[in-house]
Parts: structure tokens; C-alpha cells; sequence
């Protein structure tokens, strides 16, 4: 039987393209084989390499291995941390005894460039709606008022414009309904009243947000940062009394003089019946994965603009929303 004695050499590498090098080649002996690993540096699973590995035999015959598996030839995915080829070393060769080693490598497909450069300038259309938790930070407002909460809606349509694979300038056009509530309870006499005034704002706006997308596998993580610029398009403004401890045959409307549930449209403008302007602008901040086409958002809205009609410091009106969303992009995955 044909019996090979193995001393490995110095081994020796050759590469081409880009800055992919190959690195840490080691040889061990398994029985009648040669386990031959590598490394190559710089690389990543959208890249596609041909590795050939040729031998200098005895130091005069050099060889192109022929009985050889494993990370070898024309499709060698990039990103693997250790590569290893199984060289069954006398279906090539009677004997062995001393041995250098060529490992070649060569780009054939790299579809990460390709992805950027196909990516680079395109634009995705999407839509999307969700859930805005909202409150209005009115400065100075009477202390004996409870600010709260209140539940509203986004929803419309979003235009990502490609910058580079991971880059995107974001915008679009969504209708929001921002605003607050102010809770006031008194007991006098044995009689308390309960009032509640709701404002509730729809704003048209105009979000423009830079936008990261990090890989996570099969998910995208998303962050994204930007002003976005609103205009007060609807909304009401509602206050509600009610009472407890009243006398009989006395009703709350007879006790304030006035009916107690009243709604009406908000005006926008700047004079004395304006309850706020028109224009509000803020800053946009969130996160939110990305899995296939859908997406999934939390965000932040801060207001930055005073919408107290007249402008006052003492009485500056700000919105403060945070916004949960399901959005869809249509286009390629």
C-alpha cells in the first residue's frame, strides 16, 4: 500500500482583488490526508470567491489539488471566521514528503457592492398608521389642574429616499392628532364639582428624518432622526362638568348658570379668539424593526414652536407626543 510521509513546508499564498487577503494557513495531517485551513480577511456572506490551491511536491512538481472537498472552487461564501479543505493527498500522489502550499483567491460575485450601487438614488413609497399618546406642556398653568393624556391616531402616506445601503432620507405627509387634558375637582359646601377640558388638535404633517438601517439577521434595526413641520387642518376643544353633594331639584346646569358639556371647533390664528397657531414644528426621534417590507415604529415628538396665539412666554404651548406605528414599504425586500 502506498504510504505518504507528510513534512509540510512553508506555505505560501497568493490573492487578487480588493483588500481581501488570505491569512493563518495551517496544515494537519489526518491518516492519508491533509486538513488545510485558511482565513480571508475582510469579507462578509454577500461575497462569492474561487479558491484554487495548487502544491509544490517534493520541491520540483508543483500541482493543482484535484482530490480536494470542503471550501474549495467556484462558490466559497465570504464571512466564515475559518475555512478547510480535505486534501485526499494519494489519489494525487504516489509520495509526499515535503510540501508548499498556493492558495489563490478571486472575487467572482459581490452583491453587497452591487446591492449599494442599486440601491444608491432609489426610492421606496409606503404607508402607514398607529397610535399617538399625547399631552400639551402649557407653561404657568394653574397648579390645581391635573395635566393628562390623551389617546389619538396617525396615519398617511411615506416616500425613503436611498442615500447609500444603510442611509435613507425619509418623509411624507400624515394626518396627527396631538393635544392634552386638564382634570380640576373642588368641594365647597359639601358640593364637588368636576371639570375637564380636552383639546385636541389634527395636524397635516411633514415629517423629514434621517434614517438608519442596521442588519440583525433577518431583521433590520431602524433609527431615524429629524423636525417635522405640522399645520392645524381640524380638532375640537370640549369641556365636561359634573357634580356630586348636589340638593334635590338642583342640577348642575342651574348651579353654574351655564350648560356644562360644551365642544367647539379650535380656531388657528394669532388674535384674541385663536386658542392656538396654525404652524407648529418639533423634532422627530425613535426607533423600530424592519422585518421584510413591514415595519414597526416608537417614536417621540417633541414641539419646539410656541402655539399660544399671542406669542406669550408666560402662557408657552408646546405638544409632546409619543407615536407607536405599523408601516409597509412596497418595493423590494
Amino acid at each position: 500500500m502506498k504510504k505518504a510521509l507528510l513534512i509540510l513546508g512553508i506555505l505560501f499564498m497568493s490573492m487578487f482583488a480588493k483588500a481581501q487577503t488570505v491569512e493563518n494557513i495551517r496544515t494537519e495531517q489526518d491518516g492519508e490526508k491533509i486538513n488545510i485551513y485558511y482565513q480571508i480577511a475582510n469579507t462578509n456572506n454577500k461575497q462569492l470567491f474561487r479558491v484554487t490551491i495548487s502544491c509544490l511536491v517534493n520541491e520540483s512538481n508543483r500541482i493543482t489539488l484535484k482530490s480536494i472537498t470542503g471550501d474549495v472552487g467556484d462558490f466559497v461564501i465570504g464571512g466564515k471566521n475559518e475555512y478547510k479543505v480535505i486534501w485526499d493527498v494519494l489519489k494525487d500522489v504516489d509520495e509526499l514528503t515535503n510540501a508548499k502550499f498556493f492558495v489563490k483567491i478571486e472575487i467572482k460575485d459581490d452583491s453587497s457592492t452591487i446591492k449599494s450601487e442599486k440601491t444608491k438614488g432609489k426610492s421606496k413609497f409606503g404607508v402607514k398608521a398607529g397610535l399617538n399618546l399625547s399631552n400639551m406642556l402649557i407653561k404657568n398653568f394653574p397648579s390645581d389642574f391635573d395635566e393628562k393624556s390623551i389617546t389619538s391616531f396617525h396615519l398617511g402616506g411615506v416616500v425613503a429616499f436611498n442615500i447609500a445601503e444603510n442611509f435613507a432620507l425619509e418623509t411624507g405627509m400624515l394626518l396627527s392628532g396631538k393635544g392634552g387634558k386638564w382634570e380640576y375637582s373642588e368641594t365647597e359646601s359639601g358640593i364637588t364639582i368636576t371639570g375637564i377640558m380636552t383639546v385636541s388638535p389634527l395636524y397635516l404633517e411633514i415629517p423629514i428624518n434621517a434614517l438608519y438601517k442596521a442588519e440583525l439577521g433577518s431583521v433590520k434595526l431602524l433609527l431615524f432622526v429629524g423636525p417635522y413641520i405640522g399645520i392645524g387642518v381640524g380638532g375640537k376643544m370640549k369641556t365636561e362638568f359634573t357634580a356630586s353633594g348636589l340638593p334635590s331639584g338642583v342640577t348642575i346646569s342651574s348651579l353654574l348658570g351655564y350648560d356644562p358639556d360644551e365642544s367647539e371647533d379650535i380656531e388657528y390664528g394669532t388674535d384674541d379668539t385663536s386658542l392656538l397657531k396654525r404652524t407648529d414644528f418639533g423634532l422627530n426621534i425613535g426607533a423600530g424593526l424592519e422585518i421584510k417590507n413591514l415595519q414597526i415604529r416608537v417614536q417621540y415628538g417633541l414641539g419646539l414652536s410656541n402655539l399660544d396665539p399671542q406669542g406669550s412666554s408666560d402662557t408657552e404651548t408646546k405638544n409632546k407626543v409619543v407615536g407607536i406605528s405599523i408601516g409597509y414599504m412596497f418595493g423590494d425586500k
